[in-house]
């Protein structure tokens, strides 16, 4: 009994001991940090955004306009002497009521490479890839090699990737990077 009074009364003087450093070094070593409330918002110099399949520009529920890549700037580039043309694809299926129809309910499917060519200024760059996972029935692909891969520049941003794969049942999936243009 007169062992454990003893370990509680040095404990407690230790915790008297400690309690004022303790208080003095929060007090002395906090860093106030403040937000700038007249901070102007990060303004991309390229806002980009491609509606693959879509040959409109049509606003999504947000607001943003999206371009289509049917016959528009953004067209994408095959390669030559390729019997395999890329086809734009409208979505038969409905989409939940949660998924905003621009820019998932069109798509290009294509069973060999294309190249977008975007001309990006010096600097980091955001880029975010927009997915509906679902089948695509008039594309079969009896090889089951529905994959893709995706680069920027020398970068691999996706490689033999399936959204329907990753999206792990949701109804949408959002594949972000950022990047620096030189």
């Amino acid at each position: 009994m007169e062992n454990s009074s003893k370990t509680t009364f040095c404990l407690q003087n230790l915790l008297f001991l400690l309690l004022p450093c303790l208080f003095f070094f929060i007090q002395y070593h906090v860093v106030p940090v403040t937000g700038d409330v007249y901070a102007t918002p990060y303004i991309p110099r390229e806002n980009i955004r491609i509606d693959c399949g879509s040959s409109t520009s049509v606003p999504s529920l947000d607001g943003r306009l999206w371009f289509g890549d049917v016959g528009a700037k953004f067209i994408p580039i095959e390669q030559p002497n390729n019997k395999n043309k890329s086809s734009a694809v409208k979505l038969e299926s409905q989409l939940p009521s949660s998924v905003d129809p621009t820019p998932y309910s069109t798509a290009r499917l294509s069973y060999s490479e294309f190249t977008y060519s975007i001309p990006l200024t010096a600097g980091p760059k955001f880029i975010r890839f927009y997915f509906h996972p679902t089948l695509y029935p008039d594309f079969a692909d009896h090889s089951n090699k529905a994959f893709f891969s995706v680069k920027a520049g020398s970068s691999i941003l996706l490689r033999n990737f399936s959204a329907l794969l990753h999206a792990r049942g949701e109804p949408k999936l959002v594949k972000e990077y950022c990047l620096y243009v030189d």
